[in-house]
This record gives structure tokens, sequence and C-alpha cells, in this order.
């Protein structure tokens, strides 16, 4: 499919950047037909789209396959941006010396799996068992391996340590959480650690996020006056909420997602971004809200150049 390309320095210069789990998808793993076909329309009729996920790109590769992008997409939380039409991309890995560091308290936690992303692949880290993990086969993700700590370390950059969790009753996710801040806080000038899901919890860079990898998106497209609207539902996704021009909250997010949103919108399993997009691309696409539409709060800063971006 030919996919459109933003303008940067037209009134029309709205963008839309997407989380991916518990926004475009829901349990399923799957992009509604109806959801495809608005994306097109939307990038067809000169705004941009694109993604702001956890995943890496082993994790989104199917889904692009399917869905339209026409600006880089941010991955890994903001630790990898890749912009699918010129094959650039930009990355900040965690320290080699301290992964290792890291991932050994990390395998003490009980009833968690532990993976790492690389800018292309997802390697698991921990048990064998977690490739009987339904996500590592529907995406496809390689290589579809037990890799051994040391395997990992000898093998690239590490972008971010993830943390899957098998037993998510309050009692042990507590726990976990008690182990995870315990382990960071040895390395708080480092890194930092979230929830990304329910049962996902992730430890990357200090200093990355999703919006920071939004600002090299945008500096990537020559781009620093666009109208930047964001949509997402879990903790990962709450500085570009707070920071974008216009920010959009799941039904299904988070309560403190949904305080830090301008708008809260409906349920993934109700596929209510096709109704978002349609509204962002009313006559004048400067107005927005579930039933009426309001003034958007468009005069909040925009993107400004970062030591982050290249």
């Amino acid at each position: 499919m030919e996919q459109a390309r933003l303008n940067g320095n037209t009134p029309r210069d709205i963008i839309l950047y997407s989380d991916v789990d518990g926004t475009l998808v829901c349990e399923s793993n799957q992009i509604a037909p109806v959801l495809q076909r608005q994306i097109e329309l939307f990038i067809s009729g000169g705004y941009g789209f694109s993604l702001a996920t956890g995943r890496s790109m082993g994790g989104v590769r199917r889904l692009v396959r399917q869905i339209p992008v026409n600006a880089p997409m941010v991955l890994c939380n903001g630790a990898y941006v890749y912009d699918p039409e010129t094959g650039r991309d930009w990355w900040s890995g965690i320290r080699s010396e301290l992964v290792l560091e890291v991932l050994l308290p990390l395998m003490n936690i009980p009833s968690v799996r532990l993976y790492i992303d690389r800018s292309d692949c997802t390697l698991w880290v921990s048990h064998n068992e977690s490739l009987s993990d339904p996500f590592v086969h529907e995406e496809d993700l390689t290589p579809q391996t037990f890799r051994g700590i040391q395997e990992v370390l000898d093998g690239g950059s590490v972008l971010k340590i993830g943390i899957k969790l098998l037993d998510t009753r309050p009692t042990a996710m507590e726990k976990v959480r008690d182990a995870l801040t315990e382990i960071v806080a040895a390395y708080s000038s480092d890194v930092k650690w979230c929830f990304s899901n329910h049962d996902y919890a992730e430890i990357m860079t200090k200093g990355i996020s999703k919006w920071s990898g939004i600002q090299v998106s945008q500096r990537m497209r020559g781009c620093d006056d666009a109208l930047i609207c964001t949509v997402g539902d879990q903790q990962n996704d709450a500085e570009m909420i707070q920071k974008a021009d216009v920010s959009f909250a799941m039904g299904n997010a988070v309560d403190e997602i949904k305080s830090l949103a301008m708008y809260t919108i409906g349920n993934v399993k109700d596929c209510a971004i096709v109704q978002l997009l349609k509204d962002l691309q009313k006559p004048g696409a400067d107005s927005y809200s579930q039933k009426h539409h309001r003034t958007f709060l468009a005069s909040r800063e925009k993107v400004r150049s970062s030591s982050l971006i290249p």
C-alpha cells in the first residue's frame, strides 16, 4: 500500500500517536477491519498516524503489514524510533554494565518471566516455558529460543528489560512492585520502571519515554510545530498523555491516565479509536469531545529540540 507522507508545515498538520495494546488492539491482538480502513482514510486525508508502543519492532511487524503509518514509529517505550519509509532509526539502550546487575536480582522474583528487547527482536532470558506464551508465537518473535544471560549481553544493545507477571493477584503484584522498586532504587540515576499492562512491567533508561520518542519522531520528519495528539491506556503512556497538545485516554485506561488526559473516549473492545479518527477529521480539525465539539487546547507548548533528538 502506498503511504501518504505528512506535510510538516500546513495548517492540517495533525498527527496522532497511538498506543497499541489496550488502545488499537484488545486481548485478541487483532486489528479490526473497520479500524484498518479508518486509519487508511485518516492518512489519505492528509493527517499523520503512527505508533507509540512498548513493543519492539518484532512485536509490531505483523500490525504494520495491516495498517499504514506515515511518521516514524516510537517503539520500546521510546527507546527505539524507526522510520519505515526511509529505514532511518535511533535508539537509546541500557548501559551494558548495568544489564546483568539488574537482571540477576530480577531472576529471584517468583512467578515472573523475563525478556529483553533489542531493536528488532525480543529474547526470553528466564525460563524455557516462556516459549509457550501465545504472544511469542502470534507475533512470530524471533529468535523463538531461550537465551542465556551471557549470550544476551554479548549480542548487542538492550533497549529495555521486561517482566511478565504470571500471578496477577493483588498480593503477588505488590511483591513484584516492591521488588522492582528496591532493585531499581539501587540504580535510580540510570534506570526507571513502570507497568505497561496489568501483567507486564518494564525497566528502561531514565529519561526515555514515549514522549521523548515522539520528539525524536517529529525531528526525523522535520517538523517542530505539528499538533500532536496521543491516545493510550497504561502507565507507560503517562508522559505522552500529559505533554501532548491534545490527549485522549481510553475508557479502559487506568485511573492515572484518565486523570492526565484532556479527554476520555470509549473502550478498546468497542474499537473507540475509529470514532476518534473520524472526529479528528471534522471540518477545521480543531475541536473534539465525546458528544459535542469543544475547542482544542492547542496552545500548549509544541515539541522542542532536545539533546535526545538527532
